[in-house]
């Protein structure tokens, strides 16, 4: 062989393989190593299909649903479903205590108390603001909180003093009182509403935190009235203390820049009507949406709870009885009927 001619002492270079060295590639996935045995595999040690494996195998998990799971059956044809205890959610196949919050979250509880997600997730820990400071949004701040009386914004917790020296609005709307501005709830604290302009038409109004009520308001010069409120993503209506010049549905007015509802009726009763369209909106609770004229379906106050057996007046009669202004049972938009003030025309 050409190979045998080159000699044994000579080297081959590093780019070409000696027969031995060809063999050895050739063979080493046969060959045995000297004094190395083969190991004999039995049958019985290869995995062998888990034949009960039909629909599902034994002991398989997975959610039925948000709060439901399923344990695969011994004969593998399916699930057995397991409702998961009140407070608990189905993720990869086990129920768990429901987070609530992430870790870090902050949120404003009240006026004085911050809020702080526990590392469960599982619910929050209170955490008193320092004397002198008031919880705003997600931290505690010095200054005034809101609700409280200010001259101008830096007298507030949250830089801003709604009407006050730095703020634009008519000289009639007063008392001045600390706030901020929000976006939506999450905003506000959970004694706080998230009002809505979005139906105002004056230039100096803007979405901001005010102090919720029943009925009747504590904060000093402030009344408590049905304002448009920001409510999962939608706009609908809650009480809550504001000024004496912002005027709700059902009460007098001359303009549709008074109106929180947007809209002063002209023409319906004998003065104007703050009220709204709401054919694609909602009412306040102690209104109903109903077709004041041919066609248009309007925020009007009911009398009483608005039942059709109810005998109570229209609240435009109260105290002093109107002659424009009657109770009247009228089509309300979406189905069925109500008792609101209607007018007597």
């Amino acid at each position: 062989m050409i190979l045998s001619s080159l000699g044994c002492a000579q080297s081959l270079p590093p780019d070409v393989l000696s027969e031995r060295d060809v063999f050895e590639l050739l063979d080493t996935s046969t060959a045995e190593l000297p004094g190395q045995d083969t190991p004999d595999i039995a049958v019985e040690d290869i995995a062998q299909p888990d034949t009960r494996c039909t629909a599902c195998c034994p002991g398989d998990r997975q959610c039925q649903s948000d709060s439901v799971r399923g344990i695969c059956n011994a004969s593998g044809t399916g699930f057995d479903e397991i409702a998961c205890a009140n407070g608990e959610l189905c993720e990869d196949g086990n129920c768990s205590v429901a987070a609530v919050c992430h870790l870090g979250e902050k949120l404003c509880h009240d006026a004085t108390t911050l809020l702080v997600c526990r590392a469960t997730g599982t619910g929050f820990a209170t955490h008193p603001c320092e004397q002198d400071s008031v919880c705003i949004v997600d931290q505690c701040v010095s200054g005034a909180s809101n609700g409280t009386t200010c001259a101008s914004a830096q007298d507030c917790a949250a830089d801003k003093c709604r009407c006050g020296s730095d703020d634009t609005c008519p000289a009639s709307w007063t008392p001045t009182y600390c706030t901020n501005s929000c976006v939506d709830q999450a905003g506000c604290t959970t004694s706080e509403w998230c009002m809505a302009t979005a139906y105002h038409s004056a230039g100096h109004v803007y979405d901001h935190c005010v102090r919720r009520c029943d009925q009747a308001c504590t904060l000093a010069g402030l009344e408590c009235k049905h304002v448009p409120i920001h409510a999962d993503g939608a706009i609908g209506w809650q009480q809550a203390c504001v000024q004496k010049s912002l005027i709700s549905v059902g009460e007098p007015c001359t303009s549709d820049a008074e109106c929180v509802a947007g809209t002063c009726l002209l023409g319906y009763f004998n003065t104007g009507y703050c009220s709204r369209r709401c054919e694609t909106g909602s009412c306040p609770s102690n209104a109903a949406c109903v077709e004041l004229r041919t066609g248009e379906y309007w925020c009007s106050l009911t009398c009483g709870d608005g039942a059709l057996g109810g005998s109570a007046p229209c609240p435009l009669n109260v105290p002093d009885q109107r002659f424009d202004v009657t109770c009247k049972t009228k089509a309300v938009h979406g189905g069925g009927v109500s008792r609101v003030c209607s007018s007597t025309n």
